[in-house]
C-alpha cells in the first residue's frame, strides 16, 4: 500500500508496538523523562491494546489465578508442546509467576483489555 502523506515530527523517544511490551515501556519513558516527546508507533487498531487484543502470545500467558483458571506449571506445559520442547522450563515458569500481576498493573494504568461479559475474565482472542 503506497501512502501519499509523509508526517514529519521532532520526537525524543519511539516506541515500537502498543502490546504490554510497548505500553510498558512508554509508561516507563513517561515516568522518567517528563518532558519528553514520546510516540508509540502500532500496526494494529490502537484502541484494542496492540498485539494483546489480538490474542497474541502476551495474554494467551496470563495464568488467571484470580479466577481460579491456570497456575504457572500449566504454562510451562502450553509453552512446551506450543514450542515443541525448545524451552527453558526454569525460565518460562519464573516469568509466568509475574505475569498476572503485571496484566493487572497494565490495566490499572488504563490498558484496555476486552473482559467476558458474563464472567469478568479477560478475552484471550479478538
Amino acid at each position: 500500500m503506497k501512502y501519499d502523506t509523509i508526517v514529519e515530527d521532532d520526537i525524543d523517544i519511539l516506541v515500537c508496538g502498543a502490546g504490554l511490551g510497548g505500553s510498558g515501556a512508554a509508561f516507563e519513558a513517561r515516568y522518567w523523562g517528563q518532558d519528553k516527546k514520546i510516540v508509540i508507533a502500532e500496526k494494529a487498531n490502537i484502541d484494542r491494546s496492540g498485539a494483546v487484543a489480538q490474542g497474541l502470545y502476551a495474554i494467551n500467558c496470563y495464568m488467571g489465578t484470580r479466577f481460579g483458571e491456570n497456575n504457572p506449571e500449566d504454562h510451562v506445559r502450553y509453552a512446551r508442546i506450543d514450542l515443541m520442547g525448545m524451552v527453558r522450563e526454569d525460565l518460562l515458569f519464573d516469568m509466568a509467576r509475574h505475569v498476572d500481576s503485571t496484566v493487572h498493573q497494565f490495566e490499572e494504568w488504563g490498558l484496555p483489555l476486552m473482559r467476558d461479559p458474563k464472567t469478568g475474565t479477560y478475552q484471550r482472542e479478538g
